[in-house]
């Protein structure tokens, strides 16, 4: 029932936008529906990667692309000649959504691997040494901003107005990317843990704080946000674990949480309004779509040249004068001066390899989300190591889709790395823990 209210109410929503052709409207309609319909399927798993594939096209390639076409809106920072001059642009893309739907969803069940993973009982994490981790991130989280701590709780001060001057720990741009995307995250990486192997309570609460106070998630970019406190909200409320809640709450999130923190990214202390619509969706955060089709109507294709990029984003730049920018102040640079802009994972196939990229970058993406969706649900342990990794992918796959790939696997893979090495700095010895226990 939930399923056909849902399929039924988007299709309802799109097909009453206003202004658009009706080649488009049929186009979009469909690719609603199909959309929506996948975020409801396989009950088996409740929330997965499969499911925030479909939720970033529904809203990012279908609705918002739709609302952007019947305003007339250009939310990107080209031309709006370059991004689209006529309705058979915005035809064109939703047919070509649907193929990227097609080919997904059906393409996603023939990658399903179906592993028997079995994980040590007797692995323990030392909490006095997450703690001890915690502090220290801590410290120099109130070291950085030490000339402006409001900066830790409110984003939108962080303009350099009002007389806040930011402070730093160091080494230029790269000591600010190595705290911001590395020390500060570490306070995530051991409450994770700490949740996932059952810490004392009290440990638990300490650890959260800490993060709280290292991450507090209205100075954070909505992708760092989510990243950081949608697999806290998974280990703290199990309803949300349910069948469908997962959905209506990321649902919800896109409606309301996400403006919500995009309202602190400017927010000066001025009174806090909230409404719900799809005002926000026509607003440059949702430039995906544009600037997708930006790149299939120039036909930019750099045969491989980003991706390298892309694969070395680790190699200093000092180093490598020529090394490729993020694809989206590639593709922007020629025609604005503000380059900071999104480039979805699909945009990123075509500027690589053309359309074989596109369709070779969505069965990657198929392999990716089936491979790692049935490592996690198929395996009948309930205490998963690969559960907190899990819970990152899920957070942070939105931010990759959306892109640009360069940046997003930076920040995703510095998130890993830190419940990587939490992970074997805590690790209690599997044999010394086993000898303790059985003697």
């Amino acid at each position: 029932m939930i399923i056909a209210i849902s399929v039924v109410t988007v299709i309802l929503v799109v097909s009453t936008i206003p202004d658009i052709s009706n080649l488009y409207r049929l186009l979009a309609v469909l690719n609603a529906g199909i959309a929506t319909l996948f975020l409801f399927t396989y009950r088996d798993r409740p929330y997965s990667l499969h499911k925030m594939v479909n939720l970033f096209i529904l809203f990012f390639f279908v609705i918002a692309n739709a609302i952007q076409f019947s305003t007339r809106t250009n939310v990107t920072t080209f031309p709006l000649s370059v991004c689209a001059s006529d309705s058979t642009d915005y035809e064109r893309f939703q047919f070509l959504v649907l193929l990227l739907l097609i080919f997904f969803n059906f393409g996603y069940p023939l990658f399903r691997w179906s592993p028997q993973l079995s994980e040590d009982k007797f692995v323990s994490l030392k909490h006095k040494r997450m703690i001890m981790l915690s502090f220290f991130s801590l410290f120099c989280t109130l070291m950085y901003y030490r000339n402006a701590m409001i900066l830790m709780f409110v984003r939108g001060l962080a303009d350099g107005g009002d007389g806040i001057e930011t402070a730093n720990l160091g080494g230029g741009n790269v000591g600010s990317l190595i705290f911001d995307k590395i020390v500060r995250a570490i306070p995530f990486a051991c409450y994770l843990w700490a949740v996932h192997y059952k810490q004392p309570k009290r440990i638990q609460l300490l650890l959260l704080l800490i993060m709280l106070l290292t991450l507090f998630p209205t100075a954070l970019a909505r992708n760092a946000a989510a990243m950081y406190w949608l697999p806290v909200l998974f280990y703290i409320f199990s309803f949300m674990r349910r069948e469908n809640v997962f959905v209506l709450i990321m649902l919800f999130g896109v409606l309301i949480l996400f403006p919500l923190l995009d309202y602190f990214r400017y927010w000066n202390g001025d009174f806090l309004s909230i409404s719900l619509s799809f005002d926000f969706l026509n607003e440059m955060h949702f430039d995906a779509s544009q600037n997708f089709m930006v790149v299939l109507k120039q036909g930019i294709v750099t045969w491989g040249n980003q991706l390298i990029g892309v694969f070395l984003f680790w190699f200093p730049r000092s180093l490598w004068s020529s090394k490729p920018i993020g694809s989206g102040a590639f593709v922007a640079e020629q025609h604005s001066d503000f380059t900071n802009i999104s480039m979805p994972f699909w945009a990123e196939g075509y500027l690589n390899f053309g359309y074989v990229g596109i369709a070779v970058f969505t069965f990657l993406l198929a392999w990716f989300c089936s491979y790692f969706d049935s490592k996690y649900w198929d395996n009948q342990s309930k205490n998963k190591i690969i559960t907190p990794y899990y819970l990152l992918f899920i957070s942070s796959l939105l931010y990759i889709l959306r892109g640009d790939l360069m940046s997003s696997i930076a920040y995703t893979l510095a998130t890993l790395f830190d419940i990587y090495v939490v992970y074997k700095i805590c690790l209690i010895s599997p044999k010394a823990k086993k000898s303790v226990l059985t003697a």
